[in-house]
C-alpha cells in the first residue's frame, strides 16, 4: 500500500471515529427524553423524591452536553444531524412540562389556581421558547429562562403555603419579559471558575435534598437558597454592566 493509501485509510478512520463519538454525544442528549419519561411516570405515581431525581438526571445532561458537543466539534462530527432540537424538545419536557404537571398534581398551589398556575408556566415558557432575543450574543438569558424545575424544586424544599408557591410561581411568569440577563453557570464570562464550582456544590446539595426531601435538613435548605441568591446577584451584576457598557458606547 502506498503512503497516501495508508494516510487515507487514516483519515478515514479517524473520521469514523470522531462521526461515532459525535453519534454518541447526541444519544447522551437524547437520554433527556427518557428521563422525562421515567419523571412523568414518578408524579403520577406521586412518588416525588424519584421525580425530583429524574428531573435532576435531566439538569446534568444538559448541563454537560453541550461541552460535550464542542469538545467533539459537534457540527463537523455529525453535519447530517441537529442536536439542539433533540436538547429543546428534552428541555421542554423537562425544565416546563413535567414541573407545570408536578404543580397541578402535587397540589402545589391553591385548588382555584391547580390548571390555572401550570398553564401560565407553559405559555410564558413557550414564549420564551421561540423568542429570537431571548439570548444574548455573550451567552446570556435575556430575562427568566424556562428554568421551572428548579422554581418547583425551591417549592417543594421550602415548604411554604400554598398561595405563596403561586404567587412565587406569578413572580417568574412576569420575569420572562423583565429585560435582566440571567448568567448560564457553565459558560459565564463573569468569575467562570467559582460559578461554575457552585453549580457543581449546587448539584451536590440539590441530590442531598431530593433524597431526603420528605424531611429536608435545614442546613441544606439554607445552601441551596444561598446558591440560587449567588446566582441572582451574579444575574444583576452583570445586567448592571451590561447597561453601563452599552450607555458609553451610545
Amino acid at each position: 500500500m502506498s503512503v497516501s493509501g495508508r494516510r487515507s485509510e487514516a483519515m478515514d478512520s479517524v473520521s469514523r471515529a470522531r462521526r461515532m463519538t459525535g453519534i454518541a454525544v447526541h444519544a447522551f442528549t437524547a437520554l433527556g427524553t427518557v428521563c422525562a419519561l421515567l419523571a412523568l411516570i414518578a408524579i403520577a405515581s406521586h412518588q416525588w423524591r424519584a421525580a425530583l431525581l429524574w428531573l435532576c438526571v435531566a439538569l446534568a445532561i444538559d448541563s454537560v452536553d453541550g461541552a460535550m458537543a464542542r469538545a467533539v466539534d459537534i457540527k463537523r462530527a455529525v453535519p447530517s444531524f441537529d442536536g439542539r432540537m433533540v436538547d429543546w424538545v428534552a428541555d421542554y419536557c423537562n425544565f416546563v412540562f413535567l414541573p407545570a404537571f408536578f404543580v397541578y398534581e402535587a397540589e402545589l398551589v391553591p385548588p382555584s389556581l391547580r390548571v390555572v398556575a401550570p398553564a401560565v408556566m407553559l405559555l410564558v415558557a413557550a414564549y420564551h421558547f421561540g423568542n429570537l432575543n431571548g439570548l444574548t450574543d455573550d451567552l446570556h438569558f435575556r430575562g427568566f429562562p424556562a428554568f421551572w424545575n428548579l422554581v418547583v424544586f425551591y417549592l417543594v424544599i421550602l415548604r411554604l403555603s400554598p398561595a405563596a408557591n403561586a404567587a412565587i410561581i406569578g413572580f417568574f411568569a412576569v420575569m420572562h419579559f423583565v429585560p435582566i440577563l440571567v448568567v448560564y453557570p457553565a459558560r459565564t464570562p463573569m468569575l467562570p471558575r467559582l460559578t461554575k464550582f457552585l453549580t457543581v456544590v449546587w448539584l451536590a446539595v440539590s441530590a442531598a435534598l431530593i433524597w431526603t426531601v420528605a424531611d429536608p435538613p435545614p442546613a441544606l435548605v439554607f445552601t441551596a437558597v444561598a446558591l440560587f441568591a449567588y446566582m441572582a446577584v451574579l444575574s444583576v451584576v452583570v445586567t448592571v454592566q451590561n447597561r453601563n457598557k452599552s450607555a458609553l458606547q451610545e
